[in-house]
């Protein structure tokens, strides 16, 4: 997977030491993280205020009460987003509609985005590759070039290379705009033109790098990397390109590529965008979106470390209700966790704060 470096995160709280893999953040408070001498980031938390963001919104060109009014409906959107988001993952993996989802989540960052606007654009898209397909073809996944060419070559999506980190390479109406992304949200869109077109394709977890697969008969050792303009490769092309870019040895087969565990199913995919927005935002001291993030991480996966390393977060944030009720959550379904006793001793530390009997 692609990760910023900065996805651990060492919390200390109660004299005992946590390693976040998931960090979770109150929206009101901001992060300062600093590198211990042992090596691991440690996450100290500092207050932000409403006052400080009146302050700011006064010294600007718009009112503090335009301010607050487009603060307030963006917050709504975020709200609506993650609510219909919620709505939609309860559905069959099956069924969930990639694209929709991801403009939910892109909604975290961008709120106010025109979803049907994004998806006249995909449909453009799918038309432009539609003309241009020849009348008859007895070549299995023919349209597989064809998609290509369009997306890769004439419109010009491609890696972003240059700002890879940008979080507006995981929001897919972003990648719609600017023809630029990360492997996972350029092979969604590609993945997204394919199906529309009749094909199914699926993305492939592939160590460090997302591609995309088929089971197109006769085709099927056909892959697409996305993050370089959507080229078609054999298997031979992808494991010289895993030797050549991570000195890694990679075998693949037919059967990896087609029904193996690396074949992402939606909630796989999700996930995987949301992991690496996570990161990002924990790189870059983002805590009001890790937040967000995480949110949408606990509504498409049952996964009890988010639980944990929330409430461990909400401590650092000074939301000890908040964060008690989390931890006693985790310690519930993982009666036997190996971090019980330090999980305990921040529980006990919050009830001393609240003034409530320990453990």
């Amino acid at each position: 997977m692609h990760l910023v470096s900065a996805n651990r995160l060492t919390l200390r709280a109660s004299g005992q030491c946590f390693m976040l893999v998931r960090a979770d953040f109150h929206p009101t408070a901001c992060c300062r993280v600093q590198r211990s001498s042992k090596g691991p980031l440690c996450l100290r938390s500092q207050r932000h205020t409403r006052q400080r963001h009146l302050i700011r919104a006064s010294q600007s060109n718009d009112s503090p009460e335009g301010s607050f009014q487009e603060e307030l409906l963006s917050a709504t959107r975020r709200f609506q987003a993650l609510e219909q988001y919620r709505q939609l993952l309860r559905q069959n993996p099956a069924e969930i509609d990639l694209v929709q989802a991801a403009l939910l989540i892109a909604k975290h960052r961008h709120p106010l985005l025109d979803e049907a606007q994004c998806n006249k654009e995909l449909s453009q898209l799918v038309e432009a590759v539609h003309a241009s397909l020849p009348s008859t073809s007895e070549q299995p996944g023919f349209q597989l070039v064809y998609i290509t060419k369009h997306l890769g070559q004439a419109v010009g999506f491609k890696g972003n290379d240059k700002d890879y980190y940008n979080p507006d390479n995981s929001c897919i109406n972003m990648v719609l705009q600017s023809h630029t992304g990360i492997p996972i949200t350029l092979g969604l869109l590609y993945m997204a033109v394919a199906q529309r077109l009749g094909l199914q394709l699926h993305g492939l977890n592939l160590p460090g790098h997302f591609m995309i697969g088929n089971n197109i008969e006769g085709v099927t050792n056909l892959l697409v990397d996305p993050f370089d303009g959507f080229k078609l490769c054999s298997l031979t092309d992808v494991e010289e390109m895993f030797a050549q870019r991570y000195s890694s040895e990679l075998r693949l087969s037919t059967a990896l590529v087609t029904r193996s565990q690396l074949v992402m199913s939606t909630p796989t995919v999700l996930v995987r965008i949301l992991s690496n927005l996570k990161n990002i935002y924990t790189g870059l001291q983002q805590a009001d979106k890790v937040l967000q993030i995480t949110d949408y991480l606990r509504a498409t996966r049952d996964v009890a470390e988010d639980i944990r390393d929330a409430g461990l977060c909400l401590f650092s944030v000074q939301r000890y209700a908040d964060s008690a009720e989390l931890l006693q959550q985790y310690l519930a379904q993982n009666p036997s966790a190996q971090d019980k006793p330090q999980t305990e001793a921040v529980l006990n530390r919050i009830y001393r704060l609240l003034q409530k009997p320990s453990m």
